[in-house]
Parts: structure tokens; sequence; C-alpha cells
């Protein structure tokens, strides 16, 4: 039986994106997000599946052994399908919590969330509702299955996970979610900044900053609890950055309906995630204002970064992350110890 574990994990990979994004497309109507969104599962589920892991305390390799009662020495693995099948079976026999998350993560990554929701039940109902990991499971599926639960039936379990969890990124992302849903907007505006404070990859944070940003909450002021800027602290780091972006008209062909417009503040001398970005509609000429309250990662300045580089780049998918097809153009400035840096950004180039 221990190719279901392996292929359970291997699926938790995706998995791990649609918990994250799914429910953020559902609950979220602005334009063009949705495609944005998509394209992070697509594109991004490496990191996000490190996220996921990082935060998991169910022993994978405690429940190999437990249920490794029919191995035949055969190296090849049966269907995922069969695998499943043959866990539902072992756990009519005999009931296990182990068991019925493994059997609910499988289900999820399969997209089937209302057998999820189910076995997560059974699980939460042998733990006697008192497992922080269990509710919060049994909370993401009953919210995946329907979003209408981030209002009722979830709520108490998001709760509960929370009291046990507080740090727990996807206790406080689907927390947030729950207190957006019902109108609670300073609780979701705290949760989604605690969110922030986590060591997130920088897709998933840019979604929290935009998740924040609705509630009229910036960076800054969720990192700091007030309007400064998030990295100020020293002496000429006050700096903003003010690009007037424009398309090199031979590429205008180029640009798909409701493209997406990324804007980066980049170190220059040392490669890495920007320091600073902005997400536009893909129109132009635009202008795109980034300070410190845009920042990525707190702690970081845009007046302490030494050589900055402006990179503009529209994205088809709606992700920032570059790919063939990708229009970009970028500029060095001249360095400036304090005030606004103005530059012309023009986008002239196709990734390739």
């Amino acid at each position: 039986m221990t190719p279901v574990i392996y292929a359970a994990g291997a699926a938790l990979t995706l998995l791990a994106l649609a918990l994250i994004v799914i429910p953020m497309l559902r609950h979220r109507k602005a334009p063009g997000v949705g495609v944005s969104l998509v394209a992070v599962i697509l594109l991004f589920p490496l990191a996000v599946a490190g996220l996921y892991m990082s935060v998991s305390s169910y022993p994978w390799d405690e429940q190999a052994v437990a249920i490794s009662n029919a191995g035949t020495g055969d190296s090849k693995q049966p269907p995922v399908g069969e695998m499943i099948t043959d866990l539902e079976a072992r756990l009519e026999r005999a009931p296990d919590v182990e068991g019925y998350v493994l059997l609910a993560r499988s289900y999820n990554s399969l997209q089937r969330f209302p057998d999820a929701v189910e076995a997560w039940h059974k699980a939460w109902e042998l733990t006697e509702g008192q497992s922080a990991e269990v509710s919060l499971g049994y909370a993401e599926s009953l919210i995946l299955a329907d979003r209408r639960t981030l209002k009722t039936s979830a709520v108490d379990l998001l709760d509960m996970a929370l009291a046990e969890l507080p740090d727990d990124p996807r206790a406080l992302w689907y927390g947030g979610l729950s207190a957006a849903a019902l109108g609670q907007n300073d609780i979701a505006a705290d949760r989604f900044s605690q969110l922030l404070q986590a060591d997130l990859p920088i897709e998933f944070r840019m979604v929290v900053q935009e998740q924040l940003a609705q509630l009229g909450v910036t960076p800054a002021m969720a990192s700091a609890g007030g309007t400064g800027n998030s990295g100020a602290g020293g002496e000429g780091t006050d700096i903003s950055i003010e690009a007037t972006i424009t398309l090199d008209p031979a590429l205008a062909q180029l640009v798909p309906p409701n493209a997406t417009l990324f804007v980066f503040a980049q170190n220059n001398s040392r490669p890495g995630p920007p320091i600073a970005a902005k997400r536009l509609s893909a129109t132009f000429p635009t202008t795109a204002v980034l300070t410190d309250a845009d920042v990525m990662i707190e702690g970081n300045s845009l007046g302490r970064a030494g050589q900055l580089k402006i990179a503009a780049r529209v994205s088809a998918s709606g992700n920032p992350i570059a790919a063939p097809g990708d229009l970009y153009g970028e500029v060095i400035p001249a360095k400036s110890e304090a005030g606004t840096i103005v530059v012309s950004v023009v986008i002239d180039s196709v990734e390739e």
C-alpha cells in the first residue's frame, strides 16, 4: 500500500496551489484576476507545494508503515484510482484518523471535493473535533466544495484551527477569506497582514497584497501597523519610482486582450525576486509609481537597494514569471539618495 503515499504526495503538489488559489478565484470578481490566478496554478506548483508541506504536520512515513500490509514486490505502480479504492476498503475494515486524512487529501487531488468533505468529517469525528489540523483540512474541503461555507460551516472550524495554529499560513488565508465574506474587514485585514509576515513565495505574496488592497490596507500598513514605509528606518531611504511605460508600436499587435502589465523594481547588482512590484492593466501609455508600500518582502526598501533596475512586462497569462511571448522593457535609472526617480520604460522586446 506504500504507493498510495507516494502517489498522493505527488498529487498534493497541484492540490496545494488549488487550496490557495481556487477559493480566491471564486471569491473575487475583479476583471482579469481569474486568468492570472489560474496561470499561477499552472506555472508555480513547486514553490506553493513547498509552502504546503512546510506547514503540514502529517506523519507521512509513519502512515506508510502502518498501511503497508499488501506489498507484492512488484515495481509497477497501480493507478491512483485503484490505490484510493484499496485505501477506502481498508478504512471500512479498520477506520483510523491518519487513513481518513490521507483519503481526504487524495480526493482533493482529484477534485472530488464532496468526497473529501465526507472523509474529513469522519477524521474529525474520530478526533472528537479536537485536532486543529483536521479541523483546518475539513474547512479547506468545505470551502472548495462550496464557497458559501466561508460564511457558515467552515467558520467555527477555522476559528478552532486559528486558536491552536495562530501562525499557520493556510489557517490565516482561509480565516481571512471567511472574515471578508462575513463583512468583518478589520479581522480579515489583520489575518492577511499576519500572513504577509510568513516566508511566502513572491507570487502568493502578491495575491495576499491584492486582497489587502481590496480592504484598503497597503503592504506598508500591514507590516508596520501604520501608514509609514515598511523599509524606512535610515537616512536617505525615502525613495519613490515614477515610471512612464510606453509600448513600441511594432509590438502593438502582440498585446492580447485583457493582458496584464507588471512593473518591477529590482536590485541590478543582485539577482533575485523584485524589491517592489505593481500590477496594472496593459494599456499604453501608463504611469506606475512604486514606493516602499509596494515592497514584496518585509524589511526591504527601495532606498537601500543600491543600483535599481526598473522593468515592465506584458503577460498574456497574468503570471509575473517570465514566459515565452511576453513583451518587456527595462531601464537602469541614475542612482538617487532620496526623492522621486522619474524614468521612462519602453517595452520593445519579446521574451524567447
